[in-house]
């Protein structure tokens, strides 16, 4: 989800940042450096890094002190929470860099290029599919994305092909309540009313854009 925003445009806030370790990167002074920067490049006097370490995953999260200030919390003990999920599993994918401008900062990002990303999004979906997962599926289909197959054949618990990976995303989605979508999408957008339209029109908008990756109705 970070990687979509920042680098293509999704329109939602992200509850976490999820990053792609394969290539083995030592990760030992990670906190520190976390530490480091939230002194030296985000300027803040505090700001507490709590690190934890799964089987399959690696994550951090740092808090800041700045939700008071910013006029978003009534006392100064409430902190901004942000995740950061590292994996280390060789994945399929297809990586670019993209240099990115945002406030007033540069810098080159590599990440996953599209159509590996919404590959990944769709093993999400099949798997726990979250909320925000199906709202950002909507959006890759929407743009009419074609997904790396190569990704749902070789990383999915199940290989599939594009058009039988949607033919079963096809019945998953008759099986979600809209409440379910309403109560996770509210906090990621500014105006409940989109999310409330959006969640009205979810199954319609997957059938219609469904059309072009050939699931018919």
């Amino acid at each position: 989800g970070s990687c979509a925003r920042v680098v293509y445009g999704l329109e939602r806030m992200s509850e976490d940042i999820d990053l792609d370790n394969s290539g083995g990167l030592d990760l030992t002074n990670f906190k520190k450096d976390l530490r480091v920067y939230i002194r030296g490049g985000l300027q803040l006097k505090s700001g507490d890094v709590y690190s934890q370490e799964g089987e399959l995953i690696r994550r951090w999260t740092v808090r800041l002190p700045i939700l008071h200030d910013l006029g978003l919390a009534g006392t100064t003990s409430e902190k901004l929470h942000i995740k950061i999920e590292i994996s280390p599993q060789k994945q399929t994918k297809r990586v670019i860099k993209t240099p990115v401008l945002r406030a007033g900062k540069t810098m080159v990002i590599t990440h996953w290029d599209k159509e590996t990303l919404m590959a990944e999004k769709i093993l999400v979906c099949l798997d726990k599919g979250m909320a925000w997962d199906w709202f950002d599926l909507i959006w890759y289909m929407q743009q009419q994305v074609k997904p790396l197959e190569e990704k749902l054949l070789k990383d999915a618990k199940v290989s599939r092909t594009t058009k039988q990976t949607f033919l079963e995303l096809a019945e998953k989605v008759k099986t979600i309540k809209p409440i379910e979508l309403t109560t996770d999408l509210k906090p990621l957008f500014y105006e409940p009313i989109f999310v409330e339209e959006w969640v009205k029109n979810f199954k319609e908008w997957f059938e219609r854009y469904g059309e072009f990756y050939k699931i018919g109705s």
